[in-house]
């Protein structure tokens, strides 16, 4: 049924509908004008997503629930929760850096906190999370690896990046 669901879909959008939705656009204010002028752009453009940044989860929430139900399709509601949904809403939990949990966690610890993390994530309306991040920290100088990965050694890594994605 899903798949007809899509075909069928496709089949009646125009090209810039199609193309609208190859977009997932950030948005930074929560300013009531900027917000509501991003809101009617991301919709005529027929955006498929939008990336969040920090904001009070009740704020964030009733954003997500207006935009899906004045959006044509389902759209993606996407944000960085490598360090928990904390990292971007103020009322929901932030864990250690991956680089501490890579070398006092397990995969059962990434487990729970992928559960946690994808509950706090849907209680705002995101439903694509851009973690965890599975790089091996080859280089311990590298700032766009460095605490951000679990750990030097590859074994470890696919470890807890496992427990973390069964997780969520």
């Amino acid at each position: 049924m899903e798949k007809k669901w899509v075909e069928e879909k496709v089949r009646g959008m125009s090209l810039e509908e199609k193309a609208g939705q190859l977009l997932m656009v950030a948005f930074f204010s929560w300013e009531e004008t900027a917000r509501k002028q991003f809101t009617e752009r991301l919709l005529s453009i027929h955006a498929g997503g939008v990336f969040h940044f920090s904001a009070k989860q009740k704020d964030l929430a009733a954003f997500v629930s207006d935009l899906q139900k004045r959006s044509a399709l389902p759209m993606l509601v996407a944000s960085d929760f490598e360090l928990g949904a904390g990292w971007f809403i103020p009322e929901a939990v932030r864990f250690q850096r991956p680089m501490a949990r890579g070398y006092s966690g397990s995969e059962t610890s990434e487990y729970e906190i992928g559960k946690v993390i994808a509950r706090q994530g849907r209680s705002v309306g995101t439903n694509l999370t851009f973690s965890p991040v599975v790089d091996v920290n080859t280089d311990p100088l590298c700032p766009d690896v460095n605490i951000r990965a679990y750990s030097d050694r590859p074994d470890r890594v696919t470890e807890l990046a496992s427990g973390y994605v069964k997780g969520l």
